[in-house]
């Protein structure tokens, strides 16, 4: 993704929170944990395939930023954990719990605003000395 760092991060946490809030990806997160009891194989290879693939790509790009300056210097799949971690707080779990049926979209936008702003505060430039 071209841009900024907060511009990438910010339509990231977009994509990752209209993904994981559609239905059918939330109908199969909710399904997943009580299967890797039964089917530890079919756990790795959803996880391989989706969480795990998703994670990797956002690590490349944290290691970029690293790079660049923009971000200090860490581990990068911790990095991409922490911030999937942070765009899934609030929203996702209210909807995993059923507890709303429906989010609007500013939510979503005050959401990933503030994914983005704990994380670049947390991990923003380089590293101290």
């Amino acid at each position: 993704m071209p841009g900024s760092l907060q511009d990438v991060l910010l339509a990231l946490a977009h994509r990752h929170l209209r993904f994981i809030l559609a239905p059918e990806p939330l109908a199969i997160l909710r399904i997943m944990p009580a299967e890797t009891v039964h089917s530890p194989a079919l756990a790795c290879f959803f996880y391989e395939q989706g969480p795990g693939r998703a994670q990797t790509r956002v690590a490349e790009m944290m290691r970029r930023f690293m790079a660049e300056g923009g971000l200090c210097v860490a581990d990068p799949l911790l990095l991409a954990s922490q911030f999937h971690q942070l765009c899934q707080g609030g929203l996702f779990e209210r909807r995993f719990w059923n507890l709303t049926d429906q989010v609007a979209e500013a939510e979503i936008d005050q959401a990933a605003e503030f994914a983005v702003e704990t994380f670049l505060r947390a991990h923003g430039g380089p590293a101290p000395a």
